[in-house]
């Protein structure tokens, strides 16, 4: 991909790699991380909970004749991983440990005895279908120490839940989930119950707070907003991205998705935001191979006006 922005709108055909493009991008400045973000992502595709060193071989290429993995992002934002740059060699000893002759480490080791992976750490992907997990509830405890950003959350929240007044982690015992208030309610209710728009909403309000000066990646954003949501729902996600320095990297297929973000972005309040918006269609070409083409801002809002695809695919 060329001419990285801010916010990156990735859409293309069933299969083409929008999903792969999402977890190519968890590679990290650092091992560690980037070793925690391989095994959440297996984890998200079931892949299995007990993770071993030999479970983890298939993510690099034995064959490959490169020493470096490197990806060049366009955005310079403030704290922005610009290059990443990894030994090849050294990352295929880790993995492939008792295959590269290294007697420290066997392939029935699990991942966290061998090398320390911690799976409590912040994985900065969102994938389809992730909703009220236990990590939600400890990030959500974690912001709880500013008065202003629980009153953003609040009010964000608002377009899911417009009688909401307070969220609190449950203090039932064993219990980690996040509880609402409403007004004039005196009972609370579990947040899941509201159903799958106000826990996305939830979930990439705290992530992008927990992700500051990074880049979070979000498969399939739209899933569970409904369309009478779309306009406020882009307009709090892309200014919680703004105020959190946070590069985000979002796929979506539907169209009426599109049609609102690019709405959202010609209001006078958001046409700053339009130097850093990028749409990139992911094509599949005669050869196999796949082909990155990006449009800016300008050219994506002429091709919605002209009823041109803008979904990818055929």
């Amino acid at each position: 991909m060329h001419d990285i922005g801010q916010f990156n709108l990735i859409v293309g055909d069933n299969n083409v790699g929008k999903t792969t493009l999402l977890e190519a991008l968890l590679i990290d400045s650092t091992w560690y991380q980037t070793f925690n973000n391989f095994a959440e992502s297996l984890i998200y595709r079931n892949f299995k909970l007990g993770l071993k060193m030999s479970d983890l071989e298939f993510l690099l290429s034995r064959n490959a004749q490169e020493k470096r993995i490197e990806f060049r992002l366009g955005y310079l934002g403030s704290e922005f991983v610009h290059a990443i740059e990894f030994d090849w060699t050294y990352l295929k000893i880790l993995f492939s440990a008792e295959t590269y002759g290294n007697p420290a480490f066997k392939a029935e080791d699990s991942l966290h005895s061998a090398i320390g992976i911690n799976l409590s750490l912040n994985c900065p992907l969102v994938p389809f279908g992730k909703g009220h997990d236990e990590d939600l509830t400890v990030f959500y405890s974690k912001l709880q120490k500013s008065r202003v950003l629980r009153e953003k959350f609040i009010e964000a929240m608002k377009i899911m839940i417009p009688t909401l007044s307070s969220i609190e982690p449950s203090v039932e015992e064993n219990s980690k989930y996040l509880i609402i208030f409403q007004n004039q309610m005196d009972a609370s209710i579990p947040l899941p119950l509201f159903g799958d728009g106000a826990l996305k909403l939830f979930r990439y309000l705290v992530e992008m707070a927990v992700n500051q000066k990074k880049r979070l990646m979000i498969d399939e954003i739209d899933t569970g907003i409904h369309h009478s949501h779309f306009r406020d729902f882009w307009r709090i996600i892309l200014k919680a991205a703004r105020e959190n320095d946070v590069q985000l990297f979002m796929t979506t297929h539907n169209e009426e998705c599109i049609k609102y973000f690019v709405e959202v972005l010609s209001e006078p309040e958001m046409k700053d935001f339009q130097p850093d918006v990028r749409h990139i269609m992911l094509q599949e070409l005669p050869d196999k191979s796949v082909k990155a083409y990006t449009f800016k801002f300008g050219e994506l809002e002429a091709e919605m006006l002209s009823g041109n695809q803008v979904r990818g695919g055929l």
